[in-house]
């Protein structure tokens, strides 16, 4: 058993790279595509030996820092990478190795991975010999003798032994080795040529043997054919080695400058057009509004005051803007003329390397000139110099595809005029825009009814208040209090019996009320509850608060006189009768989810969600702790001794806030013991900070778009603990040259 989430088999990464050797053998330049899933790491780390160079995740380039290491005596610098925020990730990096270059590193990353494919490239003169560690058979020197090329050569060994002499099979044998696989060398003639020689020596005077004697000097002719252009080819490319490949050089320079300078600088996003707004007429004022569009107009109005105190998200992926991003040490853009496939099957760990055996150009050429040597020796000694019309010219047309142009008409919308009636006067637009001008809401809902100001009262068991209320039209306004908390049976408008009074869907208490100033007072007796919310619909500018009665508090006035949209009132009674009261209520006590994400961007936020876990259809008002030097940012909420007031209707289920937080290297949350709330954490850090948390350990990584977020669970009284450290970028270039002309 373990508390967390489990730590086994979550990783599963892997690598396709491309390694281009320069062409003085002095390092690598490497292209690695690094794809699957990352969720147990929030950093990708690359050994010492490999010099990154550019990293870009999903076409957008990443800043490349290195790890903050302790400072010691003997400290060593960080390891180099780049902060990883999300789950799947899709990562293409560039890089140079100058270390030895018969072990270059498998994958290179500090991370296991579950299948490495490599792409060698070399260079003209360059001959990979053979390799070693490897789960596949890659195309090397060694990797190319079959069993029946062996079979042959020792054939034609044993046979020159036998006709010859053991001293000449030596000199077949290392002739044949050195040229057996090389491009358009004799082979199988010497098979031939030997067959005809065998039999010469046995077979008497004849007719057979003058025409066998005859095919000889034609087998010699071929030989001689086959030597000559193979010895000029070898000799053009012992000497110049860049016209191995020529034939298969990469030709579209510019397209891959183009797709280069694309992926290097990124797609700049099209501007947005500008939104223009089609005025509207005014509307003619009406001096009477219905209470069914009087409370949609308040409805709407809390929505839009919900909507805007939302802070604007935080950004996650800007960094800092005096760092410059790496550009990387460029890609070639050439191919070799048969590259070489090195795979690895996983798991490959991080200090794993390759060997691999070279040979240089100068030992390139030295070995085909010694061949072209030992050859003619040989044939010398064979009296065979010459070759047959190889007429095995290959020959590749590529014939692309012949775009078909589609040919769209556009339709000529052909605009038809209408005459004019005369006897039908007025016609149906004249008569839809009267309607209009008839139906049209107010301009000024939902403002047109204000309470400037309520007393609020409690005689006995009975909760009076006096709303004072100025009117700029006939309207309706909701009355404070709800169905499910407590709601006033008295009503009168100005000092008489209020007779317009309806309830909505929610069975909220509206009352008309006509043009200026009124007077209203309502009042109830109060439910057998410790505490009582009480909604204010329609928030008063000014409350004042007097009871006779000592056992009743009331929160929700702030230090200026105003109110929230939410005011409580808290009975102060020994625990008896509190024990009692409760036994009595109907309702279930309040229960919420505190959800708080922390964004640690070069500003650091957080995002308070509070959700409704108990019943909906009672007003909830609780105290919610902040932490640490959290800063809200909104002047409607109301703060007092670390805790800030959070109120919520009847149907309302969420609320949330943004605060602001310092930056700091050590961050320490603690979960509340209270019993009417649990806490959520989640932690969103951008690439500029490096996180590593103790404590108590992650329960679940959670996605957010194209993020993936660490989050915890913790019981009452667990502490988490944040060391945050900025990791410093490494030294790059932040211009690369991808061509001159």
């Amino acid at each position: 058993l373990h508390k967390g989430i489990s730590q086994a088999g979550q990783n599963e990464l892997s690598l396709r790279r491309e390694m281009w050797l320069d062409y003085d053998g002095n390092g690598y330049t490497i292209k690695d595509r690094l794809n699957g899933v990352l969720r147990q790491a929030s950093r990708l780390n690359v050994i010492a030996s490999l010099e990154l160079g550019r990293v870009s995740i999903d076409g957008k380039n990443q800043f490349i820092t290195r790890e903050k290491q302790p400072e010691t005596a003997t400290s060593s610098p960080g390891k180099a990478g780049v902060e990883i925020r999300r789950e799947f990730i899709n990562l293409a990096a560039e890089s140079r190795f100058s270390g030895k270059i018969s072990t270059p590193p498998v994958s290179g990353w500090n991370h296991d991975l579950q299948h490495v494919k490599t792409t060698l490239h070399l260079p003209p003169g360059w001959r990979l010999f053979s390799t070693s560690g490897t789960d596949n058979l890659p195309s090397s020197w060694v990797q190319q003798w079959s069993l029946l090329d062996f079979f042959l050569v020792v054939i034609i060994s044993l046979s020159i032994a036998y006709l010859f002499n053991p001293l000449w099979a030596g000199f077949a044998l290392i002739t044949l080795v050195l040229t057996w696989h090389e491009p358009d060398a004799p082979r199988y003639i010497w098979l031939n040529l030997l067959a005809v020689i065998a039999l010469l020596r046995v077979l008497p005077e004849s007719w057979f043997k003058r025409l066998l004697s005859t095919y000889r000097w034609i087998s010699i002719l071929a030989l001689a054919l086959i030597i000559l252009p193979y010895m000029i080819d070898t000799i053009r490319i012992g000497l110049y080695p860049q016209l191995e490949n020529h034939a298969h050089h990469r030709g579209h320079v510019e397209e891959a400058m183009v797709m280069a300078g694309s992926e290097m600088m990124g797609d700049s996003a099209p501007e947005s057009p500008m939104m223009q707004q089609a005025p509207r007429g005014k509307p003619a004022p009406r001096s009477k509004v219905s209470s069914k569009m009087a409370a949609s107009a308040y409805l709407e109005m809390q929505a839009t005051q919900r909507v805007r105190r939302q802070a604007p998200k935080a950004d996650l992926t800007s960094i800092d803007p005096n760092s410059m991003i790496q550009t990387g040490p460029g890609l070639p853009n050439w191919q070799a003329y048969q590259p070489t496939q090195l795979q690895w099957s996983g798991p490959v760990k991080a200090d794993e390397i390759s060997h691999l055996l070279l040979i240089n150009p100068s030992l390139n050429m030295l070995i085909k000139f010694l061949g072209i040597a030992l050859l003619l020796g040989l044939c010398w000694r064979l009296i065979s110099l010459n070759e047959h019309f190889n007429e095995s010219v290959k020959r590749w047309f590529k014939k692309g595809a012949v775009p078909i142009a589609a040919l769209f008409i556009i339709p000529i919308a052909l605009l038809s005029s209408e005459t004019a009636d005369a006897e039908s006067f007025p016609n149906e637009v004249i008569l839809e825009t009267l309607k209009q001008r008839l139906n049209a809401a107010p301009e000024c809902l939902p403002e047109c009814a204000q309470i400037e100001q309520m007393q609020i009262s409690i005689n006995h068991n009975t909760l009076q208040a006096r709303l004072r209320v100025h009117a700029v039209i006939d309207t309706a306004i909701p009355l404070p209090g709800s169905q499910s908390t407590w709601l006033s049976t008295n009503v009168l408008l100005n000092e008489e019996p209020a007779l317009a009074i309806r309830r909505d869907k929610s069975q909220q208490l509206w009352v008309a009320i006509p043009k200026g100033l009124n007077d209203i007072l309502i009042s109830g007796e109060l439910p057998k509850r410790n505490s009582i919310p009480l909604p204010l619909p329609l928030r008063p500018h000014s409350v004042t608060w007097h009871s006779n009665n000592k056992q009743w508090l009331l929160e929700g006035i702030k230090d200026n006189g105003s109110a929230e949209s939410q005011l409580q009132l808290n009975r102060v009674i020994s625990k008896d009768i509190n024990t009692l009261l409760e036994q009595s209520q109907a309702t279930l006590p309040a229960f919420v989810r505190v959800e708080r994400q922390l964004n640690l961007g070069l500003d650091w936020t957080v995002e308070t969600t509070v959700t409704r876990l108990s019943p909906v259809g009672s007003p909830l008002s609780l105290n919610i702790p902040l932490l640490a030097k959290e800063q809200p940012m909104s002047e409607q909420l109301s703060i007092k001794n670390g805790q800030i007031k959070v109120n919520l209707h009847a149907r309302q289920r969420q609320i949330r806030w943004s605060s602001r937080l310092d930056i700091t290297d050590k961050l320490i949350l603690k979960a509340s013991d209270r019993s009417d709330l649990i806490e959520t954490w989640q932690i969103a850090t951008s690439p500029v900070w490096h996180l590593e948390s103790s404590g108590i350990p992650v329960n679940q990584y959670r996605n957010q778009g194209k993020r993936t977020i660490p989050a915890w669970y913790p019981w009452p009284n667990e502490k988490l603990t944040l060391n945050m450290s900025r990791p410093t970028g490494i030294a790059g270039q932040t211009v690369t040259v991808l061509s001159s002309h």
